[in-house]
């Protein structure tokens, strides 16, 4: 059986992060996974590493590319292990957050029409805890009304996601489950140095177009990790959004009294075990911190939407995430979760005691979807 894997080919590490944890838990041994491949310089070589196979089909300036695999003889296809979309049986969106009139109206417009085609064609189709909302949008609001209605399951990975879609269609395979990636293992890297690599710092360019004008994004973290530099806590960047990460994390070090490290790994095993080998983080991007919490890592986060505040509430953390407006005094004061030892043992506690149910719920949630995918 086939399996598209939807959203696999966002180039960012949460995704990867998302991606690994379904290929370790979906499935039989009969079960090969898909990716549409997009033009990602390097994407080939990690996504041939897990052994999935190519969608004969390519998005290109806004338009699908679908013909290719009819073009092709199903022999020569195979032989170069492309699988085209009327092979696949079921597709399963693991997106994170790609459903909310801060986007536009294009994804929802473009997930509508690809579930009515799934739909008539008689796959399968599954949505993984992700955030969804806000819809106000009277456009998405009917295409996100198409998707639920069509769609087997779907979860939710906060409360307001899952009001969000329950306000639009009140369905009892809408549900609530929280991010997956906590299944994932971390192992740490050989070059990893606990004298150089002690407090991450995770930079996000969405907080530099996602927030307003009036908020120095650039400026809070310069502050941030002079603040760790004056408890000598050596900090050093962990780059997961690609090159555009690189070159703000690049930006903020210039803007430094001295220069810390950055560092850029790929393997997204390995980021999650630079991040648990941490002391602590400070940072924006999502999976990075849910990595920290779920290791006990006390982080202190900066995000832009819900999704953000949901994961600290989950957790039992919500002390962590900044809130705005806030003083030079209270970013010191969250900073403190980290620096100050008795704090940072508290919350490393607390932070495992709430690992167990948040384990099993995970696990109760793929359950659910094997059920569904193996006909169970």
């Amino acid at each position: 059986m086939f399996v598209e894997l939807k959203g696999a080919g966002n180039h960012n590490k949460g995704a990867e992060m998302m991606l690994v944890t379904c290929l370790e838990n979906l499935g039989d041994k009969n079960t090969k996974f898909v990716y549409a491949p997009k033009f990602v310089q390097g994407q080939y070589e990690f996504y041939s590493s897990l052994g999935l196979y190519p969608k004969a089909s390519i998005i290109y300036r806004g338009m699908r590319l679908d013909g290719l695999a009819r073009v092709l003889p199903a022999k020569l296809r195979l032989a170069f292990g492309l699988v085209a979309d009327f092979e696949i049986e079921a597709v399963i969106d693991i997106s994170g957050f790609a459903y909310s009139d801060q986007w536009g109206t294009k994804p929802l417009r473009r997930m509508a029409k690809d579930v009515r085609k799934w739909k008539k064609a008689g796959k399968k189709i599954i949505l993984m805890p992700q955030a969804f909302g806000p819809f106000q949008n009277p456009e998405n609001i009917k295409n996100i009304r198409t998707i639920i209605n069509l769609s087997d399951i779907i979860f939710a990975r906060d409360e307001v996601s899952y009001q969000s879609l329950c306000a639009i269609c009140n369905d009892p395979k809408i549900r609530i489950a929280p991010d997956f990636t906590i299944l994932l293992e971390g192992v740490v890297p050989e070059y990893f140095d606990p004298s150089k690599h002690q407090v991450c710092i995770v930079p996000n360019q969405r907080m530099m177009d996602k927030v307003g004008l009036d908020f120095d994004y650039i400026r809070l973290v310069v502050e941030a990790i002079e603040y760790f530099l004056t408890w000598e806590l050596q900090p050093y960047f962990l780059v997961t959004g690609g090159q555009e990460d690189l070159q703000l994390s690049e930006l903020i070090n210039r803007r430094l009294s001295e220069n810390v490290p950055i560092v850029c790994e790929e393997d997204p095993v390995a980021i999650k075990g630079l991040i648990k080998s941490s002391r602590g983080m400070f940072g924006s991007r999502f999976h990075s911190l849910a990595s920290a919490l779920y290791a006990g890592i006390p982080a202190v986060g900066l995000g832009w939407s819900h999704k953000y505040e949901h994961l600290y509430d989950d957790l039992g953390f919500s002390e962590g995430i900044l809130q705005r407006p806030f003083s030079a005094n209270c970013l010191k004061e969250k900073l403190s979760f980290i620096t100050n030892d008795e704090k940072n043992k508290s919350v490393s506690k607390e932070l495992n005691r709430h690992m167990v149910d948040y384990r099993n719920s995970v696990e109760n949630m793929f359950a659910d979807v094997n059920r569904i995918l193996l006909n169970e």
